[in-house]
């Protein structure tokens, strides 16, 4: 398999898993609303198989999505304002940076720290 290949299918299976916990289900629940075998699913997400276009189809419609959301790893604007969804999101650019997470954080804080203490 290419590494193109490899990082697609990886941020392919990312972007379901994404969607999934979103909905707050299992990878069983959604195996079972996408009608396909749960073992699948979970290679799926974890990018080490190449699913057909027509399961990836069923994957979407389940988790009421288009199939373009799901390829293209666009987010509707529901999504945009989930906490969960930003704190995910978050947590995936602090994992790329180690040597800023700390620096980032003190950050957060303290921007936090201004807003609820009006001066």
């Amino acid at each position: 398999m290419l590494k193109q290949e490899a990082t697609f299918l990886k941020r392919v299976g990312k972007e379901v898993r994404r969607r999934r916990k979103l909905l707050g289900w299992s990878q069983e629940k959604l195996a079972q609303k996408a009608d396909i075998a749960f073992n699948h699913l979970s290679r799926i997400e974890r990018g080490i198989t190449n699913p057909r276009l027509a399961t990836l189809h069923r994957i979407a419609m389940a988790l009421k999505a288009s199939l373009a959301e799901i390829l293209k790893f666009t987010h509707s604007q529901k999504d945009k304002s989930s906490p969960t969804l930003m704190f995910e999101e978050l947590l995936e650019i602090l994992k790329e940076r180690p040597g800023l997470q700390a620096e980032f954080l003190a950050r957060l804080l303290e921007e936090f720290r201004k807003s609820i203490r009006p001066n």
